[in-house]
């Protein structure tokens, strides 16, 4: 099954359906798709659930091989560590992720919060949003916050409240989407995720035959 991180799903979200076609597709290729900023979430966990230093985990962004990489996870990781000081952001706290299967199990959507926070007392889950080209749009943050409020701020973490930390705008966003038409639009989303990939294993086997 091919996997899916959250932000990558809605930024594709955003795009027409030729070019979700062409983006989802991407993610049968051997080794998925994406991973530009898994450095820069390795360091955001360290920093908040591990309690390292920023600067011992500076210095291991700044050791990345290649320098467009380098450049933008360091300037997102900068603007991380001016946003939880801004914030006050305290008393970090790990959250276990999950994962959405589409119908057909052709795609797993993985729902993986960066860490957990404490703001003048209150618990919040975060994910940080971060694009060295564009934005993350405010629809696809507000149905991220659906989904992490749906799915992972439940049982002991029901007390919590989801929060894009978006490193971009250099906020924190927490504007709410109407749960039923957030819910819809995912669920249109996984049926047409659905629909690309068998039509893509027909051709396959059309093309064998």
């Amino acid at each position: 099954m091919a996997k899916i991180g959250v932000l990558s799903f809605l930024k594709i979200l955003e795009k027409s359906t030729p070019q979700k076609i062409t983006e989802y597709l991407k993610y049968l290729e051997p080794g998925g798709y994406g991973g530009f900023y898994s450095p820069l979430r390795q360091a955001t966990r360290a920093v908040t659930i591990e309690a390292a230093s920023f600067e011992s985990q500076r210095e291991l962004l700044q050791a990345i091989e290649k320098a467009n990489e380098r450049k933008h996870n360091l300037a997102a990781f900068d603007q991380l560590k001016k946003l939880i000081e801004k914030y006050s952001i305290t008393e970090f706290f790990a959250v276990p992720s999950i994962s959405l299967a589409t119908p057909k199990d052709n795609m797993s959507l993985l729902l993986t919060p960066d860490f957990g926070g404490v703001i003048d007392g209150k618990r919040h889950v975060f994910k940080v949003a971060y694009s060295k080209d564009t934005t993350v749009a405010a629809r696809s943050q507000k149905i991220a916050r659906r989904l992490f409020e749906k799915y992972l701020c439940v049982g002991s973490f029901a007390d919590c409240t989801a929060r894009v930390l978006d490193l971009k705008r250099k906020s924190i966003f927490a504007q709410s989407g109407d749960p039923l038409v957030m819910d819809l639009i995912v669920d249109g989303e996984f049926a047409l995720i659905d629909s690309i990939f068998e039509g893509h294993k027909k051709n396959k086997s059309a093309a064998v035959a």
